[in-house]
Parts: structure tokens; C-alpha cells; sequence
């Protein structure tokens, strides 16, 4: 039936735009990337992360499931990646994780 959070609020409606958001810190209008889920990578080069922030602290960084950090090229296999060891994905090391078991879908 669903539950409503009357004063829980997120970056962006949109799950991609609103994990980059996250991810970075920051207001999703500082952002100015993935307006759509489609839209684009997360720029690892532009924006540094909380987890890399976490990682350079000496911080064990892990990610599991879905990001969507890399759902457009969906985690690197529109550029060829290897998408097959989930603990070795594409950008993860950029994006802060010192770990990760990351996947495309839902299953």
C-alpha cells in the first residue's frame, strides 16, 4: 500500500540525478549532470565523491546493488567494459569504492 514520509525529502525525483546528487554532496542544481537517468555518467574527474573523500580517510568504501553512477553506459558496457566481475566495475576505484558488487538491474 506504500508509506508516505511527510518531511523526507531527496535531491531529485529522478534515481540517477538524485545518487549523483548524494554521491557528491551537493545540490542537484550544482550538479549540472544526469538530468534524466539517461543522461550521463557521473563525472568522477569533475566531482569528487563522499565515498572517495571517505576512501582517501583511510575509510573502507563499498558499494552493493545498483548506483546508477554509470547508468548510461550501464556500468561501462556501452564502451566495451567488462561487466562480469562485479567487484571490479567500471569507474569504481574513480568514484571512491574500495569495493564493490555492483549491478545493472534489479536481479
Amino acid at each position: 500500500r506504500g508509506v508516505a514520509f511527510e518531511s523526507a525529502y531527496v535531491p531529485s525525483p529522478v534515481c540517477a540525478p538524485s545518487r549523483a546528487a548524494l554521491s557528491a554532496g551537493r545540490e542537484y542544481d550544482e550538479m549540472r549532470c544526469c538530468a534524466f537517468n539517461g543522461d550521463g555518467d557521473f563525472n568522477a574527474t569533475e566531482h569528487r565523491t563522499y565515498y572517495s573523500l571517505l576512501a582517501d580517510a583511510g575509510y573502507w568504501t563499498m558499494v552493493a546493488g545498483k548506483d546508477d553512477l554509470t547508468k548510461f553506459t550501464r556500468l561501462g558496457w556501452r564502451l566495451g567494459k567488462s561487466t562480469h566481475d562485479a567487484a571490479n566495475t567500471y569507474l569504481a576505484k574513480e568514484l571512491g569504492f574500495t569495493d564493490s558488487r555492483r549491478f545493472l538491474g534489479k536481479i
